[in-house]
């Protein structure tokens, strides 16, 4: 829900900053700290939606194929979850950063 939140402040911002003109300095750094938070919100979404597909895949139809589908997503998941992190981190430095943006609307 975050993430479609910051979507859609980010392409509303966009939207009318022809009405701030005056304020592009401001609308700049507020433009890119809420691209920054979709992209890292987006790649934390990725991950969970990977996590639920890899659970409904590994349930294969036969035993002989539970090992190697169960391995090779555990990998799969087992890596992305090492970077969830340092996403986490990021995701907070942006809010951060976004709560310090100057608000050009005011």
């Amino acid at each position: 829900k975050l993430r479609i939140a910051v979507k859609k402040l980010r392409y509303a911002t966009g939207y009318f900053e022809s009405l701030f003109a005056e304020e592009k300095q401001a609308i700049k750094p507020f433009s890119a700290v809420l691209k920054d938070l979709q992209s890292v919100l987006g790649r934390l979404n990725d991950i969970r939606v990977h996590g639920n597909l890899a659970k409904d895949y590994a349930r294969p139809a036969s035993i002989r194929q539970a090992a190697p589908r169960a391995f090779a997503f555990g990998q799969l998941t087992g890596k992305e979850e090492t970077k969830v992190h340092d996403l986490l981190k990021a995701t907070a430095r942006s809010g951060k950063q976004l709560a310090h943006c100057p608000r050009f609307w005011a």
